[in-house]
């Protein structure tokens, strides 16, 4: 597999937020690096990039990071970049999501979904828009509602206090 992007060389690295080294194109297009990256920098049409310069054999390139957030949440958020800002039109929105189980320990696929709903909840909100976060809280598994069965059932009435 080939890195065809990577941050831009230490001397852009203020001027750029992307780099395209053309040395893998360059033998394919019979053309030198240097030329290729000059090319492709005069030829892309792209809307999330804002500008391209080149350095020698790179392709620097401006991106329009502001439009990428959005449309990302959006797509994230299943909707639109103009639903995303401020409108008078105050929707209700309800999140689902997990929280953190004390009956087990939590693992990093919890802490994804946990994060996820709370970002997505909080993207909402900033958005001006009215958001309930529904999510069950100490989730009990069937394994807990077997244990609570079975001292109804056979614990005859003694609790912690009456057993220490």
């Amino acid at each position: 597999m080939v890195l065809l992007t990577r941050p831009p060389p230490k001397s852009d690295a203020e001027s750029a937020d992307l780099c395209v080294g053309c040395f893998t194109f360059a033998k394919s297009a019979k053309k030198s690096p240097n030329e290729l990256a000059s090319l492709a920098g005069a030829q892309l049409q792209c809307p999330q990039v804002e500008q391209t310069t080149t350095a020698g054999p790179y392709l620097n390139l401006n991106l329009k990071l502001g439009e990428m957030a959005r449309a990302t949440f959006a797509d994230a958020l299943c909707t639109t970049p103009d639903a995303l800002t401020e409108s008078p039109e105050q929707k209700h929105i309800v999140v689902e999501f997990s929280s953190p189980n004390t009956n087990k320990p939590q693992h990093l696929g919890h802490l994804r979904n946990n994060l996820l709903g709370e970002s997505v909840r909080r993207l909402w909100s900033a958005a001006g828009h009215r958001v309930t976060a529904v999510n069950l809280i100490n989730d009990r598994g069937i394994h807990i509602c077997k244990s609570m069965v079975a001292y109804l059932h056979w614990g005859e009435g003694s609790t912690p206090d009456t057993e220490a």
